[in-house]
């Protein structure tokens, strides 16, 4: 994958990517994730692929490393019991 121009910010996230990007922030597995909005781990995995190709992050662990600081400052979605 090749990064954008240094003077070119990457892409916006979505709202969706926004809100997935937070819960894996916090510790959300997939299948967390999934069942929290009603759609299956595959779509979660396919916007996870979005993500990280709109922030140009190649790798998981640079995915990992961009994540880990932001745990301390987002609090855990609460889980309503339906």
């Amino acid at each position: 994958m090749k990064p954008p121009p240094v003077d070119q910010p990457p892409a916006a996230l979505t709202q969706r990517q926004t809100e997935i990007l937070n819960l894996m922030g916090v510790g959300h597995s997939d299948a967390e994730i999934a069942a929290h909005f009603h759609i299956s781990e595959a779509t979660v995995r396919t916007h996870i692929h979005h993500i990280l190709q709109r922030l140009n992050l190649d790798s998981a662990l640079r995915r990992l490393s961009m994540l880990i600081p932001r745990r301390t400052q987002m609090p855990r979605i609460m889980w309503s019991e339906a």
